[in-house]
């Protein structure tokens, strides 16, 4: 984004070429018109993202993540991961992937039996 944003602000600037900008950047002019519409509009805030410094829909809590840890060492040990995921969607109502249960136990440093 920081290459586009200074391509397009060189451009709307000094009234570059942009057929020369569209190549640079490797989008069709329309979409360069685009992006100089908004570079006008908002500024350099139009390149940032606009999910940038939210926290994704299907991440987990840390408090939720310190559950399923604390589970697996205190009540479900003796369980492979596989089967302590089983249970904990069945009986503790906590719906995970194995894959999150996985990465979340061997962040821990925690084995599967």
């Amino acid at each position: 984004m920081k290459k586009q944003y200074a391509v397009i602000k060189e451009l709307v600037d000094h009234h570059g070429n942009k057929k020369r900008a569209a190549i640079k950047l490797g989008i069709p002019i329309r979409q360069l018109n685009i992006r100089i519409r908004q570079y006008q509009e908002k500024g350099k805030a139009a390149f940032i993202h606009g999910n940038y410094g939210r926290k994704p829909v299907n991440c987990l809590s840390t408090e939720i993540n310190n559950k399923i840890v604390t589970l697996y060492q205190t009540k479900y040990q003796d369980f492979n991961f596989m089967h302590f995921t089983q249970f904990l969607n069945e009986f503790e109502g906590i719906n995970v992937y194995y894959s999150t249960v996985y990465q979340l136990l061997s962040q821990a440093e925690v084995d599967s039996p």
